[in-house]
């Protein structure tokens, strides 16, 4: 197993080595709107503390609606490169299902014929439409965001330390169960969406076939069998996502009573 997750890791840096300039561009411009996130909240501070607590609207050269310029500029700033960001992402998915759905096509028009008489025409159709599109999702979604979320942790950690070690330490007293708790989450999703992934491949490569296949199914007339196999599937594939859907609402739950259990242990740091 291990052996094999190294394997697709090793293929999917591979797909990802012609966008190795789009992917530390997108990298760049998420530390830039990271920067702009974590000054936004600061210059609310200043605004607070050094002009609304004390009843001026000025101090020295600056005053707040300069400061309030500043914050919107870095709003629209922050939107203007999150669009380019995203735009490049996006073109930069398309281009790999443009190339691999061409791999995959050329693949199976030069496969060998036992290849065909073990594979059907649905999972290939399968494969070459839905699993692309999984694909895709990572390069648009997740290792993006992986890059961004990282390095505004990594930011927002060094402020908190910065400001005050005491009241970050006592924040982070709950960040090792936090750790446990989506480590053990992420076996147990993984586990549920791999077993949904496959119903959903079967189920997939039961409609495309019966499909292609409509007219034999009529002149056989074997529609209500057809009708009972897709209802089958579809109920499988539908109890499949349930336990999915069950842990994020306890994930939820559990995220809640650690923010809180954090806060407590903040405001008695506080006092």
């Amino acid at each position: 197993m291990k052996k094999k997750k190294s394997s697709t890791l090793k293929r999917v840096f591979e797909m990802a080595k012609p966008h190795k300039k789009t992917i530390i561009i997108v990298t760049i411009l998420s530390l830039i709107i990271n920067i702009g996130e974590l000054i936004k909240p600061y210059l609310i501070k200043i605004v607070i503390d050094d002009y609304i607590s004390l009843g001026i609207f000025q101090k020295g050269a600056i005053t707040i609606g300069m400061i309030g310029a500043v914050y919107i500029g870095l709003v629209i700033l922050g939107n203007i490169i999150d669009f380019i960001a995203s735009t490049t992402t996006n073109m930069m998915g398309e281009d790999i299902i443009y190339s691999m759905r061409n791999k995959l096509f050329k693949y199976t028009q030069y496969a060998s014929i036992p290849f065909h008489d073990r594979t059907s025409a649905g999972k290939l159709f399968v494969r070459i439409t839905n699993d692309v599109e999984d694909i895709s999702s990572l390069f648009k979604e997740v290792i993006t965001t992986f890059f961004k979320d990282m390095i505004l942790i990594v930011a927002i950690i060094t402020i908190m330390i910065y400001f005050s070690l005491k009241l970050s330490l006592l924040s982070f007293i709950v960040l090792p169960f936090v750790i446990i708790f989506s480590i053990v989450l992420t076996k147990i999703l993984n586990k549920i969406y791999n077993k949904s992934k496959i119903i959903k491949t079967k189920l997939n490569t039961f409609l495309a076939e019966s499909i292609y296949g409509a007219k034999l199914i009529k002149i056989f007339n074997i529609q209500k069998e057809k009708q009972q196999e897709c209802e089958e599937l579809t109920h499988a594939f539908r109890n499949s996502r349930l336990p999915g859907r069950n842990y994020r609402r306890i994930t939820s739950s559990i995220n809640n009573y650690f923010r809180k259990f954090g806060n407590k242990y903040y405001y008695m740091g506080m006092s």
